[in-house]
C-alpha cells in the first residue's frame, strides 16, 4: 500500500489574481510559481519597493509639561511611530489533515537614514525612545535568510517576511541652566530587527 504523503495544494489561479489586484504591486516585482521536492506548490511575490504597514504612533508630551533646569543636551521627540516593511509573500491552502512546512530563503533591508548624521547623535535618540537600530548610521545592507514556515491542516495561510522599522523626529537641544541655547531638528528611520508573520484561517 502507497503511503500518501501530507501535501500543501496552493489554488495558484486565485494567488496570482489576489496578487495582481493589489495596487502595490509593480512592474519590477517578481512573481514566481514553486514546487518543492515534497510536493508543496505555491505564488511568491518578491517585492522591488516594499509595502509598508503601520504597526503603531506613540504620544508625545507637549512641551510645556516639560522644564529643564539643568544644563544638558537631549533629544526631544516630537514625532514617534513603528512600522513593518514586507519583502516577501506568499499564500498556501492546505487542505490535507496533517501540517507541512516551506522552506524558503528570503531578503530584507536592513537601513539607518534620515537627516541624523553622527553616532552620538543617533545614540542619544535611541536611548530617548528605546529602540536601538541593526546598522550604522547612513548605512544600509541586504541580508539573506533562510526560513521554514509551518503550514497547518485544513488552513489557507498568509505569510509575510521583512523588517519592523522605527521612525522618529524632533529636535537635539542643548540646555543652560534650564535655558535653551541652541536647538537643531533631526529625524531618523530605521530598521531595528526581522518581522515575519503567519495568518492561518480554517477551510472546510
Amino acid at each position: 500500500m502507497i503511503k500518501k504523503r501530507s501535501v500543501v495544494r496552493i489554488v495558484l489561479g486565485m494567488i496570482v489574481l489576489l496578487f495582481l489586484a493589489k495596487p502595490s504591486i509593480i512592474q519590477a516585482d517578481t512573481l514566481n510559481e514553486f514546487k518543492l521536492k515534497n510536493g508543496i506548490k505555491g505564488v511568491e511575490i518578491l517585492l522591488e519597493q516594499p509595502e509598508v504597514f503601520p504597526l503603531d504612533k506613540e504620544p508625545i508630551l507637549s512641551k510645556n509639561a516639560r522644564y529643564i533646569d539643568y544644563s544638558a543636551t537631549i533629544y526631544e521627540a516630537t514625532n514617534k511611530s513603528s512600522s513593518v516593511e514586507i519583502k516577501y509573500k506568499a499564500e498556501a491552502v492546505n487542505n490535507s489533515k496533517k501540517a507541512d512546512t516551506i522552506k524558503r530563503t528570503v531578503t530584507r533591508n536592513k537601513f539607518l537614514k534620515g537627516s541624523v548624521s553622527t553616532t552620538a547623535d543617533f545614540k542619544m535618540i535611541a536611548a530617548k525612545v528605546g529602540v536601538k537600530a541593526e546598522i550604522g548610521v547612513g548605512k544600509s545592507k541586504t541580508v539573506t535568510t533562510q526560513h521554514t514556515w509551518t503550514i497547518p491542516a485544513k488552513t489557507k495561510t498568509t505569510i509575510k517576511f521583512g523588517s519592523k522599522v522605527y521612525t522618529t523626529r524632533g529636535n537635539i537641544v542643548r540646555y543652560d541652566r534650564g535655558k535653551v541655547i541652541k536647538r537643531k531638528p533631526v529625524d531618523a528611520k530605521y530598521s531595528h530587527c526581522e518581522y515575519t508573520s503567519k495568518v492561518s484561517k480554517k477551510i472546510k
